[in-house]
């Protein structure tokens, strides 16, 4: 099902806007999470509408170049199947899963989301997704992944139950073998992964005990993790260069948008570093400092 895959990791990395500076090192008591491939953590644009401290995010947000950058990158998105699939996906089974996948990928957007990717290895990754839904976008989602599960030929879903909450699943013979989708509460669960998703069974349990499967947002509306040094083949980087890993936070304040990247590197980062080359030709007005 690289399909997914494809999809949870472009969103994810759709997310990795602006920077601040570069580190090397942990910070004492913070150890690395080695399993950890992805994570991203998202407010939605919704919960936004009426912060006062996202009026400069709106104002960038509604600037035609920002707006031809999202429909362009969702459209594409959208058709992910006939992008990495080609001629085994026929132009109408295409057409289709865009119709399917372009709705679910606003709600990304509109809602609160949080996706995450862990693993000791490529084979074993888990991948787990959140969405914070009204009813009606959670039965669209339930009827979208089931129509889309038959067009990409994965299996017949058959229904369960997680923790007492609705849920379906599909079973397969190839990598990875299990889907599972659950509806807890005002949430739609979704882990893609080998042999179990424990993943999926924490988020349930958390929404039946505490409402939420994760913890509110305090100091950010975007948070990304990446661990470059795992992802680096999957996505073609140089094997040359020893990657970091990345924390992005992005959060308004007034009327700045602050966005702040960690890079924390595997080795110390010696010998002379060359100044920032600050881009200001093509800095312009709602954008003011770098």
């Amino acid at each position: 099902m690289r399909h997914f895959t494809v999809i949870f990791i472009a969103a994810a990395l759709a997310c990795g806007v602006g920077c601040r500076k570069k580190e090397a090192g942990e910070r004492a008591g913070q150890p690395a999470e080695t399993d950890l491939l992805v994570r991203c953590h998202f407010v939605g644009t919704a919960s936004l509408s009426n912060n006062t401290n996202a009026a400069k995010l709106k104002e960038l947000w509604s600037l035609p170049e920002t707006q031809h950058l999202a429909e362009q990158t969702l459209r594409k998105l959208a058709h992910a199947s006939r992008t990495f699939y080609g001629e085994q996906v026929t132009p109408a089974e295409d057409e289709r899963s865009a119709v399917l996948l372009r709705p679910l990928l606003d709600d990304l957007l509109r809602h609160e989301s949080f996706l995450q990717a862990r693993g000791p290895s490529d084979k074993t990754t888990e991948w787990t997704l959140l969405v914070q839904l009204p009813a009606d976008r959670l039965k669209a989602w339930r009827a979208g992944l089931m129509e889309l599960m038959q067009l990409w030929k994965a299996g017949v879903p058959s229904t369960n139950a997680i923790q007492g909450f609705a849920a379906w699943q599909v079973k397969r013979t190839d990598a990875p073998d299990l889907i599972r989708c659950a509806e807890a509460g005002q949430w739609l669960v979704l882990g893609i992964g080998q042999n179990s998703l424990p993943g999926v069974s924490e988020a349930a349990r958390r929404i039946k005990t505490g409402g939420r499967p994760i913890a509110l947002a305090s100091n950010y509306w975007l948070q990304t993790e990446l661990n470059l040094p795992r992802l680096s083949a999957a996505l073609g980087l140089s094997p040359a260069i020893k990657w970091p890993r990345a924390k992005l936070t992005v959060i308004g304040h007034a009327e700045n948008l602050r966005s702040n990247l960690r890079m924390v590197f595997p080795e110390a980062v010696t010998g002379p570093l060359d100044p920032w080359q600050v881009p200001t030709n093509i800095i312009n007005e709602p954008l003011v400092s770098f």
